[in-house]
């Protein structure tokens, strides 16, 4: 009785630990986030340093990808997106996304590439490190002489041919997840 009684707890105290730790990291992270966006930090990106200048970023938002009560700081520019978090007093690359991505409410990614011809999605899910967890791929080509895409088109999901009506029915939580908990701030060049 007594180990059931420790064990109840140290699961009711540990998530409060967690989540007060991270807590007391936010305004680390925050301050390296912030000499970043004023150019006084640099980050490593595709084995070269890159500092955020008013002529190469347009937005930058900050949301928790990994749940841990820290936000990144997300930051998109002309052919490019990254994700930075703070690890070990270090300002480091959580994720480096294509640029057509856009994170989703649940700390997902999603991506969207109209080609005229054809449509591709991709919804990639991310561990507490930004490593590529899940990645579900489903996309429509051929669309009508109007540029619709109907019964006639070719719909896949997984690399499998699906009809519209089946494409509908399995990416249909993928679009209701939603974006409107991230909120981007312009750059403005000065």
């Amino acid at each position: 009785m007594k180990n059931k009684l420790l064990s109840l707890l140290l699961l009711a105290i540990c998530p409060l630990t967690l989540w007060s730790c991270a807590k007391s990291e936010v305004p680390q992270a925050m301050k390296l986030y912030e000499e970043f966006l004023a150019g006084q930090r640099s980050v490593r990106l595709n084995n070269e340093y890159a500092v955020f200048a008013e002529n190469k970023w347009i937005r930058y938002a900050f949301f928790d990808m990994n749940k841990d009560g820290i936000p990144e700081l997300h930051v998109r520019g002309n052919g490019t997106y990254s994700i930075l978090t703070c690890r070990d007093g270090e300002l480091v690359i959580w994720a480096s996304p294509n640029y057509y991505a856009e994170p989703l409410n649940n700390g997902a990614i999603f991506s969207m590439r109209d080609e005229g011809f054809s449509i591709q999605y991709h919804y990639i899910e991310y561990d507490f490190y930004g490593n590529e967890q899940l990645r579900i791929d489903f996309g429509k080509a051929r669309p009508n002489d109007k540029g619709v895409y109907d019964e006639n088109s070719n719909c896949y999901f997984e690399d499998e041919e699906v009809s519209m009506q089946e494409w509908n029915a399995l990416t249909e939580k993928y679009f209701a997840i939603g974006s409107d908990k991230i909120e981007w701030i312009n750059v403005e060049v000065q």
